[in-house]
């Protein structure tokens, strides 16, 4: 794993380093952004970490939109385990009254339990959805779970995607520390960083 070429990435270009993180600020705008990390991804799945240039815009939104709807499609078993859990926090009396109930059942907690897990699968798992459909093309791809399962339970993803999630937690915590610009900043950096890492153990 070439973590220090993953590491340098982001910073390796001014221009793009500067661009990447004023996109990142805004939500929707951030799509742009998030589309040239997965062209640059895609740059890394040939086996070439330099960046691309900042052109065809349209296509950069578009692959930022997809990557996001992704990565919403395989939260949804957790949000639905997530409501279906907090509805135990509440039920209805004989009266028809509504009345508040505090982790009274077992039904509560296995649901925010199972809620979790599903969760942090999603999280493992969207990477390797959202390079299935940088590869193939096909949005329909990021759900072609034989795929996707394959290349996300290997240890260099796995080593990956822990690299990856220490790097975040430390980059995002220094990137508060920067008043209005550290969310774009923190966000870009992190992404970059990640997919880089990731499409290289995607890769292999």
């Amino acid at each position: 794993m070439e973590f220090s070429t993953a590491l340098k990435r982001p910073f390796s270009d001014l221009k793009t380093f500067i661009i990447g993180s004023a996109l990142s600020i805004l939500p929707i705008i951030n799509f742009f952004a998030f589309g040239y990390i997965l062209e640059a991804a895609k740059l890394t799945l040939k086996k070439k970490n330099t960046l691309p240039e900042w052109n065809n815009w349209g296509n950069l939104f578009v692959k930022g939109l997809l990557s996001v709807l992704i990565g919403f499609i395989y939260m949804i078993p957790g949000m639905i385990a997530m409501i279906y859990g907090g509805l135990g926090f509440f039920y209805f009396t004989g009266g028809g009254e509504l009345s508040l109930s505090l982790f009274t059942g077992p039904r509560v907690i296995g649901s925010l339990l199972f809620a979790s897990l599903f969760f942090l699968l999603a999280l493992y798992l969207i990477p390797s959805a959202t390079l299935t459909f940088l590869t193939q093309r096909r949005f329909g791809a990021a759900f072609t779970f034989s795929t996707v399962f394959g290349k996300a339970f290997t240890g260099r993803y796995f080593l990956a995607w822990i690299v990856s999630s220490f790097v975040a937690l430390v980059i995002s915590f220094l990137a508060l520390l920067i008043p209005f610009v550290g969310v774009g900043i923190g966000s870009f950096v992190v992404m970059m960083i990640a997919y880089t890492l990731l499409a290289e153990a995607y890769r292999s």
